[in-house]
């Protein structure tokens, strides 16, 4: 009976040890290498021997780099991670060289070089490294669903305030058409006065209205904002048909654009121009990488917005006061991370969302 209990508690210990992750026994890689160092005037043996040490060491974490660098495309299959400078990072503190062998003729300075790695614990700390930031990816991604979900609530509240206006834009023509009619009828007995006043309605109606707009801007964007300034040219047609075209400057934003829609109210003390405005918006991000207060890369991003909406609301007869609000869509490439190893900057690229609000000064003449 003892015999048959002692020995399912071999077997339960067996099983027990088989799921037991590999790395809690720990695993650990040795890397030698011959390297030499010629010494010059000012050099010492102590001098030369730091200096071949630091030389080898660099060495050995080249080929510590190649066997994780192997290793991790195997674990890695959504793009391909660098991972030197984190290895570097760890080994800072962790790992030493030892030097085995070594000769000195006072000139040259020889000796065989060994580096012991825990690669087990160095390969947890790079997966985690992994997890971080296969999890800072999706929450970025995250931020720019949520800022097109943004994006998307403003473009139907300026659709609704739209309609509103239509509506109310509407109900005074209608009020208009009826004192008109109310006018005319009072005035019957006059036979050349209706003719004069139809001409002039005709006259009024085929007036055209030019547009000049000056403006300032600010600029908010997926990743990046700004402000510049808009300077438009354009014209109101007789049916109300809005078109101009715009130029963009500022300190880090430029471009231009066509604007077509339509114009509510003409000839009113408020008038609504909503249309389609499309054309080359870019603003500019200006990323510097930095490592200990020196300056190691600078990289300027893009952030392009091609085409999109827009809503002018205009108070005055002639001169008027001007609120411009645009909402353009494009995409992205902005600088993200830069590896000092290979000297090669990562760019995080997607969809951009560009929200333009612009306050200033826009006259409508008219013009025959």
């Amino acid at each position: 009976m003892f015999k048959v209990y002692r020995k399912k508690t071999i077997i339960s210990c067996f099983l027990m040890l088989c799921f037991l992750p590999i790395s809690i026994f720990g695993r650990t890689a040795e890397f030698e290498r011959q390297h030499s160092f010629r010494a010059g005037d000012t050099d010492s043996r102590v001098s030369a021997r730091n200096t071949a040490t630091q030389e080898a060491q660099t060495l050995l974490l080249r080929e510590l780099g190649v066997l994780v660098e192997s290793r991790q495309s195997l674990k890695t299959t959504n793009e391909k991670e660098d991972f030197s400078e984190e290895v570097q990072i760890y080994t800072l503190g962790r790992v030493n060289t030892e030097v085995l062998r070594e000769t000195w003729d006072g000139e040259t300075f020889s000796a065989t070089f060994r580096m012991v790695v825990d690669t087990a614990a160095l390969f947890i700390h790079l997966e985690n490294v992994v997890n971080i930031r296969q999890q800072a990816r999706t929450d970025s991604l995250a931020l720019v669903r949520r800022g097109q979900a943004d994006s998307i609530a403003l473009v139907r509240q300026a659709q609704a305030d739209s309609i509103s206006l239509i509506h109310r834009a509407r109900a005074d023509s209608i009020s208009l058409e009826q004192q008109i009619r109310a006018r005319q009828a009072g005035l019957a007995s006059n036979i050349n006065e209706p003719k004069t006043t139809t001409a002039t309605n005709r006259q009024i109606q085929g007036n055209r209205h030019f547009v000049f707009s000056l403006r300032p801007e600010l600029v908010a964007g997926t990743s990046v904002m700004g402000a510049g300034g808009t300077v438009e040219l354009g014209v109101i047609g007789a049916n109300g048909f809005y078109f101009s075209t715009e130029l963009n400057g500022g300190g880090v934003y430029y471009g231009g654009a066509l604007n077509f829609g339509k114009c509510l109210n003409r000839d009113g003390l408020l008038k609504n121009a909503v249309g389609v405005s499309a054309g080359y918006h870019n603003t500019l991000l200006f990323v510097n990488f930095i490592k200990e207060n020196e300056t190691l890369k600078s990289q300027t991003g893009t952030n392009i917005g091609i085409v999109g909406i827009f809503w002018k609301l205009m108070f005055g007869e002639e001169k008027n006061i001007d609120i411009t609000n645009r909402i353009l869509f494009g995409w992205k490439k902005n600088p993200g991370f830069y590896n000092s190893e290979n000297e090669k900057i990562v760019f995080e690229e997607g969809i951009n969302t560009t929200w333009t609000i612009g306050i200033g000064y826009t006259l409508t003449r008219k013009r025959k």
